[in-house]
């Protein structure tokens, strides 16, 4: 810990002589560098799930058969990966029961993206996925230094969320530079979401979070 501290005094030094953010977890989280955030007490194993592609998500083959693996099921499933980021094995199981026959059925002579937008409506009248609370939107400080010296970029985070849509444990994903994703970092702990649900109510799960920082 005095280590990850120590880093982040050298890191608010090296942004220039304006007046620090502060770049460190807030109390109660704890730190692994500043690639992974988690509140205490929080399941990492759970929290850190790989959700960039099927294989990592464990769901390549299902064990109880219900998925046909075609060509076609498997196009519109990789169209619908930002919806199974969200909340895996439900899109996967719900994937099983709305949209195979919904594909068997009009495959071979639909439109294949009029196919994969009634999909997603489907899925969507039976589990809703979180989204940004307007009220909950944080001022992001960027440091006069880096945004002068053309320093930026859009820092991309995977964020687990409560059943509040409260955040309890954030993976940063894409890096821009050291100051920047601890400043993204901190300000994503303080946002909120309307949470994930569905009709029996809200549940954990996941979404993408990216703050950007345009440089001149």
């Amino acid at each position: 810990m005095f280590r990850f501290c120590y880093c982040l005094l050298a890191l608010a030094v090296l942004a220039g002589c304006e007046t620090a953010p502060d770049l460190g977890p807030p109390p109660g989280w704890n730190a692994d560098g500043l690639e992974r955030w988690w509140q205490e007490g929080v399941d990492t194993s759970t929290a850190f799930r790989d959700l960039e592609t099927f294989e990592a998500m464990s769901l390549s083959e299902r064990p109880d058969g219900k998925r046909t693996e075609g060509p076609a099921h498997r196009n519109i499933q990789q169209n619908l990966i930002a919806l199974y980021r969200n909340q895996p094995e439900v899109v996967d199981s719900l994937f099983g029961v709305i949209a195979v026959p919904l594909i068997d059925e009009q495959a071979a002579e639909a439109d294949r993206e009029d196919l994969v937008q009634e999909i997603n409506r489907e899925l969507n009248r039976v589990f809703f996925y979180p989204r940004p609370s307007p009220e909950s939107e944080v001022t992001i400080v960027y440091p006069d230094s880096l945004r002068q010296a053309g320093i930026g970029g859009s820092v991309k985070m995977q964020v687990y969320l409560s059943e509040a849509g409260e955040p309890l444990a954030i993976k940063r994903i894409d890096s821009v530079h050291p100051t920047i994703d601890a400043i993204a970092m901190r300000a994503t702990t303080q946002k909120r979401w309307s949470p994930a649900r569905m009709r029996s109510g809200p549940m954990r799960s996941w979404v993408r979070s990216v703050l950007p920082f345009t440089a001149p």
